[in-house]
């Protein structure tokens, strides 16, 4: 049964499902919980600072990122969505976790350090490929790791490009 209190949307519960939520809020007397999934999926999207939606049994999250490319004397400028998304959330916490990043040639270096100096290490399951092109490269990353890792690793490094 769907209600609402203090302006969120809430379930209400059956205590055999209390192991896989978590307390969302306070209202007075009441306590909101919400799937774990999805306490997971709104600190991501305010990691990622991006927009979300749940489809297909996926979490998927867009960051608009604006590109200005030049062509000899032209310049072009025009915005790309990224895309990220995690699927398969495991007890443990871990979920499946990918990223499509399109960035300049001139931020890859800067890009990838960021990465790999993240305080978090990499899982042991992740793998990452870029497809380039004269003008913009593509960085396609994928993890098994908690989503919020993931989300912070890549945000540090969107943020050293565009600080």
């Amino acid at each position: 049964k769907n209600f609402a209190i203090c302006g969120e949307k809430a379930t209400i519960l059956g205590i055999e499902d209390y192991a896989i939520y978590r307390e969302a809020a306070k209202c007075g007397e009441r306590t909101v919980y919400v799937k774990e999934e999805l306490w997971i999926a709104n600190e991501v999207q305010k990691t990622l600072k991006a927009r979300y939606e749940y489809r297909g049994g996926k979490f998927h999250f867009t960051r608009t990122k604006k590109l200005e490319v030049f062509l000899g004397s032209s310049l072009f400028v025009f915005k790309l969505d990224m895309e990220i998304s995690f699927e398969h959330f495991q007890q443990d916490g871990a979920a499946i976790n990918r990223a499509s990043v399109y960035i300049l040639p001139e931020e890859v270096l800067a890009f990838k350090q960021a990465l790999r100096r993240f305080p978090i290490p990499f899982p042991i399951a992740f793998r990452q490929f870029t497809e380039m092109n004269q003008h913009i490269v593509e960085i396609v990353m994928e993890s098994l790791e908690p989503p919020g890792n993931f989300a912070q690793r890549l945000a540090a490094a969107l943020n050293a490009i565009e600080a």
